[in-house]
């Protein structure tokens, strides 16, 4: 028996069960002994790329919980835990290098509420010029209009929020894209929404218009080739 190689195989499925249980319960981890019970996954079909077939040991309690959300969610298991883990891959691996940290979110909509308008736009403009870059660039290794788009779908599928994203091509040479996200966290947190995502797409060149209301911000990127 290769035992580095069962060794190995046993830490991966430790990492899936622990990422599962981190993503599921949003602020808090808990740790859970591995069982005998066995789960196979594919990869989720929103990746064009094709899909890899593994198999993976997690513990029971979770399955069951799993079980219990994608009835609740009408989907299948294999879709609910193919999305946690491209979440747990595209985002929250990178997110506390990044400097993020998961914080109640009654305490975060208080702590906004307590700024002024003006201290929220010089806020997200700081936040912008000195923080999402750097962000952006260790999750997607290149910064750009498109990279930009990708983290924010990133984060607000990590995040939980409802969204809806719509590309639009036009005759071939460009495309706009429009982005709804429900955040439900007040008039503040929209503010500072619109206002980072200026900043950060007029800092690239592009062309971006706004809406918002107290719980949803709707955003159109122009012009991207």
């Amino acid at each position: 028996m290769d035992v580095s190689k069962s060794q190995n195989e046993g830490a991966f499925s430790t990492l899936i069960c622990n990422a599962i249980i981190h993503l599921q319960s949003k602020h808090f981890i808990r740790y859970f002994p591995l069982s005998g019970i066995s789960l196979k996954l594919q990869k989720p079909s929103l990746r064009k790329e094709g899909s890899k077939t593994a198999t993976f040991r997690i513990d029971s309690q979770v399955l069951d919980y799993l079980n219990e959300e994608s009835g609740q969610k009408r989907t299948s298991l294999n879709t609910l835990v193919s999305q946690i883990l491209l979440s747990h891959a595209e985002f929250h691996t990178f997110a506390s290098r990044a400097g993020m940290v998961s914080m109640p979110k009654t305490l975060l909509m208080r702590l906004m509420d307590r700024l002024s308008p003006k201290e929220v736009i010089e806020l997200s403009e700081y936040v912008a010029l000195n923080e999402l870059k750097d962000t952006v660039l260790l999750m997607k290794t290149h910064y750009d209009e498109t990279t930009l788009l990708q983290f924010i779908e990133s984060w607000a599928r990590a995040g939980g929020y409802p969204y809806r994203y719509l590309t639009k091509d036009h005759d071939g040479h460009s495309k706009t894209t429009s982005f709804v996200i429900q955040h439900d966290m007040g008039e503040r947190w929209s503010l500072y929404f619109v206002e980072l995502f200026k900043f950060a797409f007029e800092q690239l060149g592009t062309t971006i218009s706004f809406q918002h209301t107290p719980s949803t911000i709707v955003f159109e990127v122009g012009a991207l080739r």
